[in-house]
């Protein structure tokens, strides 16, 4: 073992020591004698310290040795860690169990952080061992992965494109926004896939956005900035979203013409969501203390009632207006999705793509796909080879 090793090697061994002692003297005493900080705090605010410990502190470390962890073991056999990569990962976990020792004094919480500290030192210290350095990748190779790579990202944004607008088509989805949980994360993970499509293929890009245009400022988009008076009740539709607003300011901007639809979100904000319902409480809260003693029982029904009550209402009126404009336009929207299927069947011969992507619809009346039934609306597609 080389001499430079032996040094963070102790460090850590003596970290360990101290988090083990520390973690079973906690074990026999209570939190408040074991650390002059706990016993200032309220015994029921405790969990609350340790579940600001596990947020903050312990998932960002979690997540990264996890991930790290995939990759080297992803191959097989696992791709050696570097030694500063490993003792990192070792050494975190018990640095956090020795501060929640000190900060919530919960013994429960340090005994899992050490074990999780144990596995992970171990998967790691097995790559150290057992793990393999696998020779770089030629000049010639990284840029032949590179573009491979660009390619295969380019389509996902073009799925992603085709998945968002099949989901515009009727029955459309019940809620506040257009999507579902699931499109929604599918579409904020693929963000940068997205752009990368409307910049590399800005013609067809352009074509897509100018037919889908119509639909988004009926169904999606506020009434306010263009009521239809054939429409009474969306005039009542309101869309309280600054960033939509400012991009309305910058409709002169090239960059927000060209990349408009990209930057489509659900049409109403989670935090005007809370905005509102903030103000309607604090409304209510004012015309109940009129009347009535406001106790916590009476605050609480109040709170939530609200919450519930004006999603609710956003929801009915944000869905209604996405059926009328969906009903209206329900040819156009097929056809904008058959635009980019066809484009996309062309890019992958183009470019001699072999690709395993699947594509989630809520139809299956489209050219040039292969489909599999999963339930109502509901089926996995993928391109005809």
């Amino acid at each position: 073992m080389k001499a430079k090793r032996i040094i963070p090697i102790v460090i850590l061994i003596f970290i360990y020591i101290i988090a083990i002692k520390d973690t079973i003297t906690l074990y026999h005493i209570s939190g408040a004698e074991f650390s002059i900080f706990v016993s200032y705090l309220k015994p029921e605010l405790l969990p609350y310290v340790a579940l600001f410990e596990l947020l903050i502190l312990f998932f960002p470390v979690a997540l990264s040795t996890i991930v790290t962890l995939y990759k080297s073991y992803k191959q097989s056999p696992p791709l050696k860690l570097p030694f500063n990569d490993i003792v990192m990962i070792s050494v975190s976990p018990p640095i956090l169990a020795i501060i929640n020792n000190y900060i919530s004094g919960i013994f429960i919480y340090s005994a899992f952080i050490l074990f999780y500290s144990f596995i992970m030192t171990a998967l790691a210290s097995w790559t150290f061992f057992a793990g393999e350095e696998y020779l770089n990748p030629s000049k010639t190779d990284l840029e032949n992965k590179k573009i491979e790579l660009e390619n295969k990202r380019m389509i996902e944004g073009l799925i992603t494109f085709i998945i968002e607008i099949d989901s515009f088509r009727l029955p459309v989805i019940m809620g506040v926004g257009p999507y579902s949980l699931k499109i929604r994360l599918t579409s904020l993970s693929k963000q940068e896939q997205k752009y990368l499509f409307a910049r590399r293929n800005q013609e067809i890009y352009q074509k897509i956005q100018e037919k889908i245009d119509p639909f988004l400022q009926e169904g999606i988009y506020s009434n306010l900035i263009n009521p239809d008076p054939n429409e009474y009740f969306l005039r009542y539709s309101l869309r309280f979203n600054r960033n939509y607003q400012r991009m309305i300011n910058l409709k002169n901007d090239s960059h927000y013409k060209r990349f408009r639809f990209t930057q489509i979100d659900s049409g109403f904000s989670f935090i005007s969501y809370i905005a509102i319902s903030l103000f309607v409480i604090i409304i209510l809260a004012k015309f109940m203390s009129l009347y009535v003693n406001i106790n916590q029982n009476n605050l609480f029904i109040l709170i939530i009632s609200s919450f519930i009550l004006i999603y609710l209402f956003f929801t009915f009126i944000s869905t209604r207006r996405r059926r009328i404009a969906g009903e209206k336009y329900k040819n156009d929207l097929r056809l904008v999705v058959q635009d980019l299927i066809d484009y996309g069947i062309k890019l992958i011969k183009e470019n001699d793509l072999d690709l395993d992507l699947s594509i989630k619809l809520r139809h299956n009346d489209y050219r040039g796909l292969i489909y599999e039934k999963n339930g109502k609306n509901d089926y996995v597609a993928c391109f005809e080879n």
